[in-house]
């Protein structure tokens, strides 16, 4: 009988009031859609399932709308450290930066704490992860002009452990669906990098009027080596994988010579281009 009185709907809105009074935080439309479905459970399944939903929104878990699944991650101590270097290094040039939090893959996914630059082209975005214990680096610059075009060069066995470029492979944040075309690189790379790109005719010109060349220069830098390239659009996005640790020892102002001298050198390269003059194949 005492049972009873507790599932009865009177009971349950009065254990949801008490819930909302203890933590403001909850919101009423969760709690509603959670009585319907707490006396659907004692009408067509059981009492235990209906006893747990209660218990798990009086135990605050519909908090601001949120899932207690949805919680940031905890932070990794080197990467906090690391960005607090970068910091200093930006504060001695004078340099004005903002220190961002993001979850790129929706608010199930990963926090990512991001430090916002400006540069000669636009904005730019700098994170530190780790693949175990080997410190990658990842910047994504504007490059100061739009081109429907975009590519990915990718080294092959990479320590960043990145999946192979395939037909479909997928380009993270772009607006709509691409299908990307393997592409051969000159002999000089192809040891070390595979690529793709949506425009095979144009991304062909672009390694032989200097996508190589700047290709070359990161491929085994000794400090800074270059995992990932992807241009989309507007943006270009480089991962490197650093010699040193970066929660240890400047980095940041060695790694964004690098990302400048790329953006500028893609600059280059598009500023004049057109689409009529690469037609798609």
């Amino acid at each position: 009988m005492r049972l009873g009185q507790r599932l009865s709907p009177r009971a349950l809105f009065a254990r949801l009031r008490y819930s909302r009074a203890v933590n403001t935080g909850v919101s009423w439309a969760p709690g509603v859609l959670l009585l319907s479905v707490v006396v659907a459970l004692v009408g067509l399944y059981s009492v235990p399932a209906a006893v747990g939903l209660v218990a798990f929104a009086a135990a605050g878990a519909f908090v601001r709308g949120r899932s207690m699944l949805s919680q940031p991650v905890r932070d990794d101590p080197r990467v906090v450290q690391a960005l607090r270097i970068a910091r200093r290094e930006l504060d001695a040039l004078d340099n004005d930066v903002r220190e961002e939090t993001t979850q790129p893959d929706g608010p199930r996914g990963p926090t990512f704490r991001t430090l916002r630059t400006e540069s000669p082209f636009g904005s730019a975005v700098t994170s530190v992860k780790y693949a175990g214990d080997a410190p990658l680096v990842e910047v994504e610059i504007e490059v100061g002009c739009m081109a429907d075009l975009t590519f990915v060069v990718r080294r092959r066995r990479s320590v960043a452990d990145l999946a192979p470029l395939v037909e479909n492979t997928i380009v993270p944040g772009h607006r709509t669906e691409l299908r990307l075309r393997r592409m051969p690189l000159p002999d000089s790379l192809t040891a070390s990098f595979d690529a793709a790109t949506s425009r095979p005719r144009w991304f062909r010109d672009l390694v032989d009027t200097g996508l190589a060349s700047l290709l070359g220069e990161l491929a085994d830098d000794p400090h800074f080596r270059i995992e990932d390239l992807v241009f989309d659009q507007d943006r270009v996005r480089i991962l490197f994988s650093a010699a040193g640790e970066p929660a240890t020892s400047p980095w940041f102002y060695e790694v964004h010579l690098r990302a400048h001298r790329a953006a500028m050198v893609l600059h280059r390269l598009l500023v004049h281009a057109t689409d009529g003059d690469h037609p798609d194949v």
